[in-house]
């Protein structure tokens, strides 16, 4: 979970996962956007949001924060926000790790956001009487060991393109 959605994961156990970066993503064809993005851009192109059930994203958090005006069209979970961008004019902010695990599955241009973002960091939380059971603790050292594998080196952000079928 992330620890800026849920503020309130002090009074849990709880433990840190992984940091992700916020992307801007848009279709590989989008014609309207080249392999930059500009604020008056990002400001004027139609904006796939996204929320965290009922709270407002970190993303948009983050935007509102900086005053930074959107052209909303659809708001989504983040999690379909890659698979709704695929094939229209939208934009929106991502995770990075998201946007790239989805990259076989969409067809996605990232590109470096063009106001500062701060990163998100996601959590593991658990209840308290789950803290001693021999299972839990062993699922709990499962999740921190994949979470640790993330952290290896992370590709430099470039353009993300489908297949063309072409490729050698």
């Amino acid at each position: 979970m992330p620890r800026e959605v849920f503020t309130d994961f002090g009074n849990f156990p709880h433990q840190f996962l992984f940091s992700d970066r916020f992307v801007c993503a848009v279709d590989a064809n989008n014609p309207d956007v080249g392999e930059t993005i500009s604020l008056e851009q990002f400001s004027s192109l139609p904006y796939l949001a996204t929320s965290c059930g009922h709270e407002v994203s970190p993303a948009e958090a983050q935007l509102d924060q900086l005053g930074i005006t959107r052209n909303t069209e659809v708001t989504t979970a983040f999690g379909l926000a890659p698979v709704l961008l695929s094939g229209t004019r939208m934009i929106a902010l991502l995770h990075e790790r998201l946007a790239r695990t989805m990259a076989h599955q969409t067809s996605l241009r990232l590109l470096e956001p063009p106001m500062p973002l701060l990163p998100i960091n996601q959590l593991m939380l658990w209840n308290a009487h789950a803290e001693a059971d021999p299972a839990h603790q062993w699922l709990r050292q499962q999740l921190t060991a994949m979470a640790a594998e993330l952290d290896g080196p992370q590709p430099e952000l470039e353009p993300t393109r489908p297949a063309t079928g072409h490729d050698h």
